[in-house]
């Protein structure tokens, strides 16, 4: 196997310098990298690496979820590196998988996941074999379990990387090396020093009916504590993106909800687990109900309202401000897949042209666009075609940080950064995080 000499150079110096840190035997570092800093990219790479220079190698890859470990392994396959999945159940169905090397000979990384790992059947069975190095890209689990991630790798592994964004206590007192990036966001590809964004702040106004919806999500979101609680999350999130996304989480909230009120007033019907509504107490399940009672009315007040302050915003910025064009394009970033969909309908009467990154990338570059809708899972990793930029809904700072470092940006010409400020009377938290973002430019 060889290493294509483009693998290496779409790789940001900072990335390129993992490898090279990491690749000696020995080595063990913690690497302090922020969310979309092309981590997995470089891990990647490193991997490819070491599986060149010595063909028997084995590695091994922690991850937090099953899905993301899939999805590493199908960006791993992608580099010509063969996988296999060692799920705790498989592992006891055929121990001889990683009990003898040999039988492991057909694949170079092996993916596990967190949970399994805490299992001490599974350590015990992973370690039959000497790994060449372990990557652990779960922070929860290192943080919590640090004592696990210390004994393990002292005497299974020659190499080892764990991935977080904070250094345990556990490893300050120990031989381990830090590779920090948490400054990499303000530096952009292709430009030797570091030029700032410009931002621009577009401030707005919700309409009475618009505050009205408002009040109703925080009301909701007071009451739904306990039983409801990831119920109601995904409500107040997305009032701070359009109408349409709210609607759709306010549907599928009320989805999950309704099976919950109904075991508290009529009992339970089919195999449910009631312990958890068991446990509630008579105020508690009052509130309960009265949360739902208040989704149901929350469902019907956003089909009845007629405006969506915000994407009448958006249009304004696009229309008076920044005026896209195929010559020089315009970023739309949004969190939520949903909007990003509706916003592909409806920016059309203000662009020649409206697409996504995805059609763009399905393209192969040969789709140009006035406006390029990306939403955040698809950011991360690529430098956008376009150095202007304008968050349609506002999100934390590290998300922003992130989105600005996709823009391009030459030689005396800045990226360009606008941000949607909903300045009613009940969104100071909005203001909060714009002036936490300013902070971080003067950082």
């Amino acid at each position: 196997m060889s290493i294509e000499r483009s693998e290496v150079a779409r790789l940001q110096p900072y990335q390129q310098e993992l490898a090279e840190v990491v690749r000696p035997a020995g080595v063990r570092a913690v690497l302090s990298a922020p969310t979309g800093s092309g981590k997995t990219a470089a891990v990647l790479s490193l991997l490819l690496q070491i599986v060149q220079d010595e063909p028997a190698a084995n590695c091994l890859y922690i991850a937090p979820l099953k899905m993301l470990g899939d999805q590493f392994e199908a960006r791993a396959i992608d580099r010509q590196l063969k996988t296999v999945s060692l799920q705790k159940r498989r592992l006891r169905s055929h121990p001889s998988e990683v009990a003898a090397p040999s039988e492991m000979r057909a694949a170079s990384v092996a993916v596990a996941t967190s949970a399994d790992f805490r299992d001490p059947w599974v350590r015990a069975t992973l370690a039959n074999v000497v790994w060449d190095i372990i990557v652990f890209d779960d922070e929860q689990f290192v943080a919590s379990h640090a004592d696990i991630v210390l004994e393990f790798t002292l005497t299974h592994s020659l190499r080892t990387l764990v991935i977080t964004r904070a250094l345990p206590p556990e490893f300050e007192s120990s031989d381990w090396g830090v590779i920090d990036w948490s400054g990499v966001l303000y530096s952009y590809p292709g430009t030797r020093s570091k030029i700032f964004p410009r931002l621009h702040v577009v401030p707005f106004g919700r309409s009475e009916q618009e505050e009205e919806v408002f009040d109703l999500v925080r009301a909701i979101d007071d009451l739904g504590r306990g039983v409801l609680d990831e119920i109601v999350s995904q409500i107040d999130s997305a009032a701070y993106s359009s109408l349409y996304a709210l609607q759709a989480a306010s549907l599928h909230a009320l989805h999950e909800a309704m099976p919950i009120r109904n075991a508290l007033l009529h009992g339970s019907v089919g195999p449910r687990d009631d312990r958890q509504i068991e446990r509630q107490d008579a105020g508690d399940r009052a509130r309960l109900v009265a949360a739902v009672a208040m989704m149901e009315r929350l469902v019907d007040l956003i089909e009845a309202t007629e405006s969506d302050a915000r994407l009448e915003a958006l249009v304004t910025a696009l229309s008076r401000d920044l005026r896209a064009s195929v010559d020089d394009p315009v970023v739309v970033f949004t969190s939520r897949t949903q909007t990003r969909d509706l916003l592909i309908a409806e920016l059309e009467s203000v662009a020649p042209s409206v697409g996504s990154i995805s059609d763009q990338r399905f393209a192969g570059g040969d789709q140009s666009d006035a406006l390029i809708i990306v939403d955040d899972s698809s950011v991360k990793g690529f430098e956008l075609p376009s150095r202007r930029g304008i968050a349609f809904d506002l999100p934390s700072v590290e998300n922003s940080l992130v989105r600005m470092s996709r823009l391009r940006s030459g030689e005396g010409a800045p990226a360009e950064y606008w941000l949607l400020l909903d300045v009613s009377r009940s969104s100071h938290s909005q203001t909060d995080s714009v002036d936490a973002l300013i902070q971080r430019f003067r950082e």
